[in-house]
């Protein structure tokens, strides 16, 4: 609930499918509930996410990473580290925009995956989401993250954690 909620708004934010399948396993290490949690997401649309968090990791982890059709992204929350790849038909595609990570012969031809470093801001997460619910308190809007996607996530939250 703490941890894995964000990862999972930003999976369903990303992906923009809904979850079709969800399977997770968890650790209790050192309180009565999962300290420790791994889960994957399965997208109607085919993509697959990855999620792990910890609260007792001495390295504070929070990993996420997704998978779809033609790339996958690679999200180091805790570092602020994120990098996308993409499948590319020629090497001209592959490195425009990005740099070319892997070259593979695939029967259909050669393809090329080009790798793009993400720009992560640096700030508190859940300070500005705390700013962006007061703002919209006080100014009567929408926040950002729409109240569907943020209920799908808490109903993703509930299953893993009725998995763990």
């Amino acid at each position: 609930h703490d941890l894995m909620i964000h990862d999972i708004d930003l999976a369903l934010h990303l992906v923009g499918s809904s979850i079709k399948r969800i399977s997770a396993n968890g650790a209790r290490v050192v309180s009565s509930t999962a300290d420790i949690a791994t889960a994957r997401l399965e997208f109607q649309n085919g993509a697959v996410a990855h999620l792990n968090t910890s609260r007792v990791a001495f390295d504070n982890r929070r990993r996420v990473q997704l998978y779809e059709p033609g790339g996958y992204y690679d999200l180091d929350l805790m570092g602020k580290l994120g990098t996308r790849y993409t499948l590319h038909a020629s090497e001209h595609e592959a490195t425009h925009g990005g740099s070319l990570k892997a070259t593979y012969q695939l029967p259909e031809g050669p393809a090329y995956v080009r790798a793009e470093t993400l720009p992560v801001a640096p700030s508190n997460a859940i300070a500005q989401e705390l700013r962006d619910f007061a703002h919209a308190i006080a100014t009567k809007t929408l926040p950002p993250v729409p109240l569907v996607q943020a209920a799908d996530a808490l109903r993703a939250v509930e299953e893993i954690v009725g998995k763990l």
